[in-house]
């Protein structure tokens, strides 16, 4: 059998016969080393712990920038009630308060 030029030539693994992918009936009872049965990895404590410690410092963080814009929020307010209470004093100042009186005008 002739080889084109630039191809390999057949080797023992392209001789054999094809084998099945799954070969459950094989392989039905035998499990890797250092597995005791499951259906699936075993779980790893190490990173599910850094993944809570990673929630609650995302969970820290987002509390303090809501306790920011709160402390921001009551500052704004304050803010606004002061003016609020300078435009309420100004506009009764310039209405003419030497003209009321506890009796009541008739006529």
């Amino acid at each position: 059998m002739s080889v084109p030029q630039g191809a390999e030539p057949p080797s023992e693994r392209d001789s054999e016969s094809p084998r099945p992918i799954r070969a459950e009936a094989e392989n039905r009872d035998v499990l890797p080393p250092g597995k005791a049965g499951g259906s699936g990895p075993e779980p790893d404590l190490t990173s599910a712990g850094k993944v809570v410690d990673a929630l609650k410092a995302s969970a820290d963080q987002e509390f303090n920038i809501a306790e920011r814009v709160s402390a921001k929020s009551r500052q704004a307010f304050a803010l606004a009630a002061g003016f609020f209470i300078v435009g309420q004093t100004v506009a009764f100042g310039s209405f003419e308060a030497t003209k009321l009186s506890n009796t009541r005008n008739i006529g």
